[in-house]
């Protein structure tokens, strides 16, 4: 399993009606979280060894959502 982390902009619960359906369709994905309190909106996902960053990123763009890795 591998945690990836990532800052996007997703501001509001109403805009994670976009997300979740995505990464409930993704089997690869097997947890999720986002910090919308936060002020990076930190997205946490845990995913199987085959996912990358960048599956991620993609399927966070694809909804119209800025996303990429958060370096420390």
């Amino acid at each position: 399993m591998n945690l990836h982390i990532f800052k996007t902009n997703i501001l509001t619960i109403e805009s994670l009606e976009f997300i979740i359906p995505v990464f409930k369709e993704n089997t690869n994905i097997l947890k999720w979280s986002i910090d919308i309190e936060d002020v990076d909106k930190v997205l946490k996902v845990n995913t199987q060894e085959n996912t990358s960053e960048s599956d991620i990123i993609n399927l966070v763009t694809q909804k119209g959502f800025f996303c990429e890795v958060l370096s420390d």
